[in-house]
């Protein structure tokens, strides 16, 4: 019976131990006055194709967006027929992510000034390298200071200054000397950069302790750039184990990313563009947008947890929303606008050495 006894001690002794090894606690440990810094590298790919039916074909459309000025110039319109619109934004931006720790409260919100400070950026429109001067993502974020108060847990209970951001850049592109519909992509562009950053830079861990293999979920809302409808990204996150990187012991993280379409329609004037859609009223025309789409995307994190800070992050994600809308005249069909819209994001974080 005591050999019994001891044997089963023994066993929950080493199971115990086992756990113990696969089993590990999330949470960002700071320090008031820390301050942490992070290279980030992101890069977007958005591209729109239009594809108009023929009842629609002959307006007069604005010529191409002139590319590599500051200013690009609208010039005389033309009338030759366009059955296909296409537009195409890439960015990629290199920054500091400083933050700064300046309060820690005795139940563990912590309160960070967040600012970025821009390394280099460039812009392609229609695969044309573009100056926009004045209205860079490096312009809008220059000496901007942003406020979070997270948990321990990387929830984040409040954000200051990230509105002032985002109508900072709508003031900025409202000056370019461009085609509006072309100018407004290209603030949402931008603007989506600059609630990727704030998103991304804080990382989501669940409150209870994590043994290997156990996932969590992090929802989070987002408004897709140029098409303007909402779309709930879910981030599905595992504890893999551990590892090491950059010289630190780390849990290892991955984790899958896929989206929901909100029931909400796009404006087709900023699909189409003003001329367009008012083509079709003036017409006595009338359309319904149907609204499908995707997105998949990988997620890999190593945390140093004994010292509660993200050592490296790299996330990627790709997706297409399919928009298509009949041209009704009364009960009859003239045609279909067909659109879709592309994205790729690549966004990777790494613990900066001075």
């Amino acid at each position: 019976m005591k050999k019994v006894i001891i044997g089963l001690l023994f066993l929950t002794i080493c199971t115990a131990g086992c756990l113990s090894k696969n089993t590990v606690k999330l949470e960002y440990k700071c320090k008031q006055g820390e301050v942490l810094k992070h290279r980030i590298v992101l890069s977007n790919t958005f591209v729109l194709d239009v594809n108009l039916p023929d009842i629609l074909v002959g307006v007069p459309t604005p010529p191409p967006i002139e590319t590599g000025t500051a200013s690009p110039s609208m010039g005389s319109t033309i009338s030759q027929p366009v059955s296909r619109l296409r537009h195409e934004i890439s960015t990629r931006l290199e920054l500091l992510c400083i933050k700064s720790v300046q309060s820690i409260t005795p139940d563990g919100i912590i309160t960070i000034e967040e600012r970025f400070e821009p390394l280099s950026e460039e812009i392609l429109i229609n695969k044309e390298s573009t100056l926009l001067e004045g209205c860079s993502i490096s312009d809008v974020l220059r000496d901007k200071v942003i406020t979070l108060k997270i948990t321990g847990d990387g929830s984040i209970l409040s954000t200051e200054g990230a509105d002032e951001l985002l109508k900072d850049i709508h003031n900025r592109t409202s000056s370019l000397s461009m085609d509006a519909t072309f100018r407004l992509r290209i603030g949402d562009a931008l603007r989506y950069e600059i609630e990727q950053l704030i998103q991304q830079s804080i990382t989501m861990f669940p409150e209870e302790k994590l043994t290997k293999g156990d996932a969590w979920k992090r929802p989070i809302i987002v408004a897709l750039p140029i098409i303007g409808i909402k779309s709930t990204v879910t981030h599905t996150n595992s504890f893999e184990g551990f590892s090491t990187a950059n010289g630190y012991d780390c849990a290892k993280l991955t984790g899958s990313i896929t989206a929901t379409i909100s029931d909400e329609k796009p404006k087709l004037s900023n699909l189409i563009g003003e001329m367009f859609a008012e083509k079709i009223a003036q017409q006595g025309f009338s359309t319904e947008l149907h609204v499908g789409g995707a997105k998949t995307g990988n997620i890999l994190t190593y945390f140093a947890h004994k010292e509660g800070k993200i050592i490296k992050e790299q996330i990627t994600e790709e997706g297409f929303i399919n928009i298509t809308a009949p041209v009704m005249f009364g009960s009859s069909t003239m045609g279909e606008i067909k659109i879709k819209m592309t994205s790729n994001t690549k966004y990777i974080a790494g613990k900066y050495k001075e």
